[in-house]
């Protein structure tokens, strides 16, 4: 009996550590667009759409990519003027909250 309460535990522990690694995972909704705006412009149309969904917190451009957050999720603005497109993604706990706020990020970006 002594040595199953040995094994059982940590294999107790393993099972939560494992739940709780999956539980902590965050969806991904991803979706790129055409574009022939010049890279300036689709950073602007970056910032406005990215704002416009609510995800002010953290806001911030860094080169060509638009970054903001909104409660537990964090959006993603990749403008690349050169390839003619613009990439749009957006994390969080929630798979369709994710895929609405992305959808609506390229709404308003369009």
């Amino acid at each position: 009996m002594r040595l199953k309460s040995r094994i059982l535990v940590p294999a107790a522990v393993l099972a939560v550590c494992a739940t709780a690694a999956l539980a902590a995972a965050p969806s991904m909704s991803t979706r790129w667009a055409d574009m022939t705006l010049s890279s300036d412009d689709c950073v602007a149309k970056a910032r406005r759409a990215v704002r416009a969904e609510g995800f002010t917190k953290n806001f911030e451009v860094v080169s060509t990519t638009v970054f903001g957050e909104r409660g537990d999720y964090t959006c993603a603005v990749r403008c690349a003027a050169d390839k003619e497109i613009v990439f749009f993604v957006v994390a969080g706990p929630v798979a369709k909250r994710s895929t609405d706020y992305n959808s609506a990020i390229a709404e308003h970006f369009n």
